[in-house]
């Protein structure tokens, strides 16, 4: 069973996930008039209402982490409320339909919530530690390896989010001149971008990292309980 805080740590991460989702359409369209493609977008005053969707993004990931059991369910509950809201609202604000910005955040703040949750549920099993049918050596070095490969995976996805992060606000600040043309937009979504950046940041780093390297300090930890 998977325990309270990682159910409220998924939860609030699809939260972020949605606020995300919905901000840009709602908050920061109004303020980019001279967007390239669709400029001085005006949208209906009942858009607010997507606000009221906000509990479901919070509350269904967390009840469904604690009422299903097997792996596949878990996966699909933890991220399935936000993509389903996120698509949903990447329809409601027209001109553009589906809204590139909504699925963009709803996507990716999926993906973070799918590879933390399959870091958990997939993490390490040393049940065959106890098992005196199988060969000291070979426990031995099945819990060393699993400890390499946590390891492994802890600072090789450290580097790569850090590599990509980096690039993409390199890329978003200076690729803003192809969506909108004034300055001060310029300036504004460029902000924006940043900011989604941070947030994007806060979840890899208390989601997916922090899972692997828990997995890789609860493998050494079992080292020392290998016994002949």
């Amino acid at each position: 069973m998977l325990d309270n805080f990682f159910c409220v740590r998924i939860a609030a991460f699809s939260l972020i996930g949605y606020f995300t989702v919905i901000a840009g359409p709602v908050f920061l369209d109004p303020k980019l008039p001279t967007h390239i493609g669709y400029p001085n977008r005006a949208y209906p005053p009942h858009s607010w209402i997507w606000w009221l969707f906000a509990p479901l993004a919070l509350v269904l990931p967390y009840i469904g982490l604690q009422l299903v059991k097997s792996t596949e369910a878990r996966l699909v509950v933890s991220m399935a409320p936000l993509l389903i809201l996120a698509i949903a609202a990447s329809l409601s604000f027209p001109p553009e339909r589906p809204h590139f910005g909504t699925l963009l955040c709803g996507f990716g703040f999926a993906l973070i919530i799918l590879i933390t949750v399959a870091f958990r549920v997939n993490g390490n099993d040393f049940a065959y530690i106890a098992d005196a049918s199988i060969p000291f050596e070979s426990r031995l070095e099945q819990v060393k390896a699993t400890a390499a490969l946590w390891q492994s995976i802890s600072v090789y996805a450290g580097a790569a989010y850090l590599a990509f992060a980096v690039s993409w606000i390199y890329a978003m600040w200076f690729t803003t001149e192809k969506i909108v043309s004034s300055p001060e937009d310029k300036y504004t979504f460029g902000q924006a971008c940043v900011a989604v950046a941070v947030l994007v940041t806060i979840c890899v780093v208390f989601g997916p990292l922090l899972e692997a390297f828990r997995n890789a300090f609860g493998a050494v930890a079992q080292i020392s309980n290998v016994r002949k």
